[in-house]
């Protein structure tokens, strides 16, 4: 069935898209008619996270659930900021940046994004979740789908 661009759109929870990129729970929840805005929310499993990288694609998050410790980088050095149920990160084009669940349970993020990170996440995701850290063969899997999509790891070394 087609939908006309003038109607409402409703997906249903067991319609959205859900794929895992390494051990995070990726739901892509919609995206805003005429823009190139998609809203995705991201189970966290506890410990897990991104390490320090930047991208072109701007992002919004807010926390849902649990506790975040949201990477970046201040006068050349590493930092964290922890952030809770409401709070809000904003990341500039090619503004290093991470995070990591605080918690010792999952937690949930909203994130905003635009389509080229959906694109990124749809190449390196996956149907099952990761089982364990990153062998060879995924960090492979991971360098390369990040060159595909212009995603650069800031070395910690670079950062201190």
């Amino acid at each position: 069935m087609t939908e006309s661009p003038d109607a409402l759109s409703l997906t249903t929870a067991e319609d959205q898209e859900t794929l895992w990129v390494l051990a995070d729970r990726v739901r892509f929840l919609g995206s805003l008619p005429g823009t190139a805005v998609v809203v995705a929310e991201v189970v966290v499993p506890p410990g897990a996270g991104t390490p320090l990288h930047s991208h072109a694609s701007p992002e919004l998050f807010r926390v849902l659930s649990g506790a975040f410790d949201f990477l970046g980088l201040e006068d050349g050095r590493p930092t964290a900021r922890r952030a809770g149920p409401g709070d809000v990160l904003r990341v500039p084009p090619h503004v290093p940046h991470g995070y990591r669940n605080a918690g010792q349970t999952p937690a949930t993020l909203l994130a905003v994004l635009d389509q080229a990170m959906a694109a990124f996440f749809r190449d390196l995701g996956a149907p099952p979740p990761m089982q364990g850290p990153p062998g060879p063969d995924d960090m492979a899997r991971i360098g390369a789908a990040c060159a595909r999509h212009g995603i650069a790891f800031v070395p910690m070394a670079e950062a201190a």
